[in-house]
């Protein structure tokens, strides 16, 4: 094969590749149009329809056994129930999902959805092409949403009511994770002994110990200047460093002084000891 035959080999392939590539926007993009307009004209098309509905038509209608399941769930949702605990119920009292056993996430699907209050929206996503054949999926801003009317399963009341419960369990949750993190945290000491200070800081801290139970780590930087820049002292870094690592949860000093005399710098480790969720106590 001469080199201009495989030249035009060569384009003729890149050229099939890229009309069929633009064959497969275009009908991405007149599917993605039709979809559009049927639901605009009130059809529910959905790649899979939700536990309590069937589709009839383009219409979603309530199926009448699975609805009676769905409005359990909310009422044992509302009783302060788990998930887990509801799909043990479920399936111990024989019904199933789908032909399939209740799990909690079957449960935790239904609860956060608010088809089962009748609101079901479409454009929520915007499907974008790039040069490179990849497409892109962008969200739209909630003003270009658009809503589809279905039937209700359960009332607005039920569902908020379940929403809070749900809300409230999982700050509670955060708050025992963040409670369980910081008590795993250490209680370190941190002390700077002036220029030619024989000042023995072991006294303070047993002093904190008792009041503490425990000290887990001392932070020394011996014959430090007042003035001189904490975040430069060596023993201060160490400390800075296992603060960045989430290590220490409480910083105990003698008094501010022993952090710095300069207001400024002072100001900047108290900052820093703050952002860090560090708690400082002093004990003179």
């Amino acid at each position: 094969m001469s080199k201009r035959d495989s030249l035009e080999q060569g384009n003729n392939e890149n050229l099939y590749q890229y009309l069929l590539e633009e064959e497969r926007k275009h009908k991405a993009a007149r599917i993605a149009l039709g979809l559009k307009r049927a639901r605009e004209q009130g059809q529910v098309i959905i790649s899979r329809v939700p536990f309590g509905y069937r589709s009839s038509y383009g219409k979603l209608q309530i199926d009448v056994q699975e609805a009676k399941v769905v409005e359990k769930v909310f009422q044992y949702l509302a009783e302060e129930k788990s998930y887990k605990s509801v799909s043990n119920m479920l399936n111990s009292h024989g019904y199933s999902y789908k032909n399939r056993p209740w799990t909690p996430s079957n449960i935790r699907l239904i609860a956060k959805s608010p088809i089962y209050i009748g609101e079901l929206y479409f454009n929520k996503t915007t499907t974008r092409y790039l040069d490179d054949g990849k497409s892109q999926i962008i969200k739209n801003p909630q003003s270009e949403w658009k809503k589809i009317s279905v039937p209700s399963i359960v009332t607005p009341e039920l569902f908020n009511r379940v929403q809070r419960i749900l809300s409230m369990k999982t700050d509670k949750k955060i708050k025992l994770e963040e409670n369980k993190m910081t008590s795993n945290k250490k209680i370190v000491f941190y002390h700077r002994t002036n220029f030619g200070s024989k000042e023995d800081y072991q006294p303070s801290a047993q002093i904190l110990k008792s009041r503490l139970n425990n000290i887990d780590k001392f932070y020394i930087d011996d014959s430090c200047s007042g003035i001189s820049d904490p975040f430069k002292r060596g023993s201060f870094q160490k400390m800075k460093k296992d603060i960045e690592a989430g290590m220490i949860g409480k910083v105990v000093i003698k008094d501010y002084n022993r952090i710095s005399r300069k207001n400024e710098d002072l100001a900047k480790v108290l900052d820093f000891l703050r952002t860090n969720g560090v708690e400082v106590v002093i004990c003179n």
